[in-house]
């Protein structure tokens, strides 16, 4: 289309054209279409954002948290660029995020979004994560004892979406602010991280029957869904369960030979250590992986499963042997592999939103 075409239209062409952009797709293709079109679009944004704003609002459950989800994937666009880095690179990067977050005024919410098209698109591809989190709540609502006699998938309210949604946003913004692998960011400013943990415990609670009462954590949540993943390895067979106790397998693959160093022995003791895992070794993974933040678990949880065991197997067996090698006196690397962590999942997961 010629540059200066839409502004040769007749008028009654432009209500036309106006009228039929039924998606964001369409209002990005006409805004590049001329700088006429461009300029139409500034004058009228809201109008044209209105049903997409609404949108955001009911999905959110409230408009008073849209600005921490905007604060959210700035942070999660932030830490994907920062992988690899140090902590003290990491904590460069992200101090002006922990700023603005600790001067936050609740009291005046902020509606910039609102006409800010990169910010709408951003906010609607959370969409999926945010269904499948309240999917997740709705399902352990439906398994209670209490709701059994249900003959339909129970929806929670829109207050308890907000609870829940609220709850997440301070967990995953905890995780990226504080967590980097196995270190503490920010040590220094440990009262702020105190501040921000209590949002991992906090319950949140759904009134079932018989005046009795769910109650559940982010947290839980959160490790439900990675224990969704080890229990999917187990029932797949992927690694294979032995009777005998770990002592005397490690003792069989030395047995075998070879040099430590040896890949396939290495992957053999990593089999093992996972295969004979103690309920105490799946809450120190767990603990771990965690708080590793969301788009972790979500992406785990796409991986093809060859790669998923790969992973998993390298993870577990670096978290849940740490503390043996400390006791035993043994060098440990407590940073974040970054390097090892992409040959293992085969790249890094994309942040996708347009905030700048």
């Amino acid at each position: 289309m010629p540059s200066d075409i839409f502004s040769k239209l007749p008028p009654e062409l432009h209500f036309n054209i106006v009228g039929n952009l039924n998606s964001l797709h369409d209002i990005l293709s006409f805004t590049s279409a001329s700088p006429a079109a461009r300029c139409y679009f500034k004058a009228n944004q809201r109008s044209f954002l209105r049903i997409c704003i609404t949108e955001i609002e009911q999905h959110f459950a409230d408009e008073t948290i849209v600005p921490w989800v905007l604060i959210l994937l700035k942070l999660r666009k932030t830490r994907a660029q920062t992988r690899g880095c140090t902590s003290l690179q990491i904590q460069q990067r992200i101090k002006p995020l922990l700023d603005a977050i600790v001067g936050f005024d609740y009291s005046k919410p902020t509606d910039e979004w609102k006409g800010d098209l990169g910010c709408i698109i951003a906010l609607r591809r959370m969409f999926p994560e945010i269904k499948r989190l309240v999917t997740c709540f709705e399902k352990k609502i439906d398994c209670l004892p209490t709701r059994a006699a249900r003959s339909e998938p129970h929806k929670i309210s829109a207050a308890d979406r907000r609870t829940l949604i609220d709850a997440f946003l301070r967990y995953d913004i905890y995780c990226h602010l504080f967590h980097n692998g196995y270190e503490q960011l920010f040590d220094e400013k440990a009262h702020l991280s105190e501040k921000f943990r209590p949002c991992l415990d906090r319950h949140i609670t759904y009134p079932g029957q018989t005046n009795s009462y769910f109650h559940t954590t982010i947290l839980e949540l959160i490790q439900g869904r990675h224990r969704e993943i080890l229990n999917y390895l187990d029932f797949r067979g992927m690694v294979h369960q032995s009777k005998r106790n770990e002592h005397n397998q490690i003792e069989d693959i030395i047995c075998l030979g070879g040099s430590s160093h040896d890949a396939v022995v290495w992957r053999r003791l990593k089999e093992c250590r996972f295969r004979t895992r103690q309920t105490d070794d799946e809450a120190v993974y767990l603990d771990y992986i965690s708080m590793q933040g969301y788009p972790l678990l979500q992406y785990m949880e796409q991986l093809e499963p060859k790669i998923l065991e790969d992973y998993i197997l390298e993870t577990f067996f670096r978290v849940t042997t740490t503390k043996l090698q400390e006791e035993a006196g043994w060098p440990v690397t407590t940073g974040y592999s970054g390097k090892r962590h992409r040959q293992l999942i085969g790249g890094q997961w994309n942040f996708e939103g347009d905030l700048s």
